[in-house]
């Protein structure tokens, strides 16, 4: 088996084994009381302020990962473009910083930075902006232990051992090369960048990510930036995403024909191209197709539906779904509230470029139907 995927595995098992463990520990710091109480209704509050004491450190250590990442690019000559926390983002435009809501399944938090430029060699540094996150989880933890080893009072010791626990299980999770959730972790992101190809590529993905957030549109980016790499060096995982921003730029500039061909390539290939961009080629091969007035099969229809959990929150799986039930499957009902859907998270998409691309293939669908 491969051994990212068996990696992957055990960052998702650790995850799943997380609660219960501090759980456990956490009951033998408070001497049982958990599994002594003497009432259901004291134990039932027991449980209810340990979750809320450990979703609060979670997300105080979802904050240190992110603080990390920003200030170890910082330090690397890198500049701020966003930040967010779960669905709270803050994002540099043109020297302004705004607060946006946006909500991304796949990762709890996000800090994006505007990279310096690449030297002569088209290398830039890399190593320690990517693993700043789990250098900063480690560390938080470090700091707290002689607080935990010390303390005499049980709440107090329970607090500090939940808050190591998380730290250790984050730094292990993202820093242990492996893809989670369809996307690759800061570990592997590291791994990947050793690839001669992969620093221009990583100084792209970020540079194209700035962009957006200031308002560009992909098609009105440097040309040079979307040029397709090599089936060889698209076994990179970094090197990839050159080939799915290809894709998109197609899209963008309404190429529907060569878009779909470079899809059914890179989708044909052995390549790095991660789960999650894999899934977001192949709706966007939906939506031509209904376009084109072709009908999804079956097995299209079941694929598309099993993708909403994870891009349930994306523009793009949104049109696809309301094209498919506007110029398909002739369901009004869903068309009227994928619509509305839509909208609402149109309305705080930090990407306003691309909210009104968005915006006019939905009005291109209506005309289509």
């Amino acid at each position: 088996m491969d051994t990212r995927k068996i990696l992957s595995r055990l960052g998702k098992m650790t995850i799943l084994l997380m609660i219960p463990l501090i759980g456990f520990v956490c009951g033998k710091i408070m001497g049982g009381s958990i599994a002594r109480t003497k009432t259901p209704f004291v134990m039932i509050m027991d449980i209810i302020r340990f979750l809320v004491i450990l979703y609060i450190l979670i997300f105080l250590q979802i904050i240190i990962h992110e603080t990390g990442h920003l200030i170890c690019g910082l330090l690397s000559g890198y500049t701020f473009s966003s930040f967010r926390i779960l669905s709270f983002m803050w994002s540099n435009e043109n020297g302004k910083i705004h607060f946006k809501r946006y909500k991304l399944n796949i990762a709890a938090g996000q800090c994006l930075m505007l990279p310096p430029a690449l030297d002569e060699n088209n290398q830039l540094p890399y190593l320690l902006y990517n693993l700043g996150g789990v250098f900063f989880n480690i560390l938080s933890s470090l700091l707290v232990l002689p607080l935990f080893l010390i303390s005499t009072t049980p709440l107090f010791k329970m607090c500090c051992f939940i808050f190591i626990a998380i730290g250790v299980v984050f730094a292990y999770v993202n820093g242990i090369p492996a893809c989670l959730h369809g996307i690759n972790n800061d570990g592997m992101n590291a791994c990947a960048l050793k690839h001669p190809e992969a620093p221009r590529a990583f100084w792209i993905n970020l540079m194209v990510a700035d962009k957006m957030t200031k308002g560009e549109r992909l098609k009105d980016m440097p040309s040079s930036w979307f040029r397709c790499p090599s089936q060889e060096a698209m076994k990179n995982g970094m090197v990839a995403i050159l080939g799915v921003y290809a894709c998109a730029r197609l899209l963008d500039e309404h190429h529907y024909e060569e878009a779909n061909t470079l899809i059914e390539e890179l989708l044909s290939i052995k390549s790095g191209i991660v789960p999650l961009h894999r899934k977001q080629l192949i709706v966007e091969q939906y939506f031509i197709k209904l376009i084109k007035h072709q009908t999804l099969t079956k097995e299209n229809i079941d694929q598309l539906f099993k993708m909403k959990n994870q891009l349930q929150n994306d523009p793009a799986y949104l049109r696809v779904l309301y094209a498919y039930h506007l110029l398909q499957n002739k369901n009004i009902e869903k068309v009227d509230w994928i619509k509305k859907r839509f909208e609402k998270i149109i309305s705080s998409y930090p990407y306003q470029a691309e909210a009104s691309h968005e915006q006019e293939l939905l009005q291109m669908i209506d005309q289509l139907s």
